[in-house]
């Protein structure tokens, strides 16, 4: 072999090595106990509206589909902050800024609505307004809660998961809860609470949240947030994205509601 045609093989070798790098599927990690939003479901895939929008982006985006996996939530973000994983959808808080860069326009806006206790005297077509509460309940941990509130002067009661505040407005240790329609649909069923809470239509708030990928040094990452993002914005801009997202909410509580279950 002729050191011209040694040094082409070694040229062609490489091209291979990093496009064969490239094109490696991304691995994205989701909270397994998010019902309906994101879990994991009894044969162990992961499930949910946000891996559902997550796997069609990638598809319109022409890119290798994803590898999903479920996990707690603090090891979803440990995970992603120490490179195991690619990325995750979540709010761009100051820690996750750190280490992660956000894609494209809002991937997911969790919509915030009032969760009040529903009496006789329960006036649902009033108008909400937030001063007319004042033991309202946020998730430990939920650092845009505490953020809404402490700019609005408002001490909140605590509770340890999207359950915990519920049992606690139903109990009159809150009289507020501010919740996305699609956990609330699914959990105030399971826990039998139908006849004691009601969800208003207004929103109080929203919580954007995006898909957000750790690029440090990763090239090929870099690239392909650059084709999810341009594909995210085409299908919002067409209408087509909000389509999708309500299908998948949909899809994802009828899911998880089926049969009378208290799983998904």
């Amino acid at each position: 072999m002729t050191q011209h045609s040694l040094l082409r093989l070694i040229a062609i070798a490489s091209l291979f090595v990093i496009n064969t790098a490239v094109s490696q599927p991304l691995t994205f990690g989701f909270n397994d106990q998010w019902y309906p939003l994101s879990y994991r479901s009894e044969t162990g895939a992961v499930a949910g509206v946000l891996p559902d929008l997550t796997r069609a982006l990638f598809k319109e985006a022409r890119l290798a589909e994803p590898t999903l996996v479920g996990l707690s939530w603090n090891r979803v973000q440990l995970d992603v902050e120490r490179g195991r994983l690619d990325g995750f959808v979540s709010f761009p808080s100051v820690a996750r800024k750190g280490y992660s860069q956000a894609v494209g326009p809002i991937f997911y806006p969790l919509r915030q609505k009032p969760i009040i206790y529903q009496s006789q005297d329960t006036v649902l077509d009033a108008p909400f307004k937030l001063e007319d509460y004042n033991r309202p309940c946020a998730l430990i941990g939920d650092g845009w809660s505490q953020q809404f509130y402490t700019e609005r002067n408002i001490t909140p009661v605590f509770g340890r998961d999207s359950k915990a505040c519920l049992r606690m407005v139903a109990g009159g240790r809150a009289d507020l809860f501010l919740h996305p329609a699609p956990i609330f649909k699914v959990l105030v069923n399971w826990l039998n609470l139908e006849d004691a809470l009601v969800q208003l239509d207004d929103v109080a708030g929203e919580m954007p949240f995006y898909l957000l990928l750790n690029i440090r040094d990763r090239p090929d990452v870099l690239s392909a947030s650059q084709q999810l993002g341009a594909a995210l914005l085409r299908l919002q801009n067409d209408g087509q994205w909000q389509k999708m997202l309500t299908k998948s909410e949909q899809r994802a509580i009828a899911r998880c509601l089926k049969g009378g279950q208290t799983s998904c």
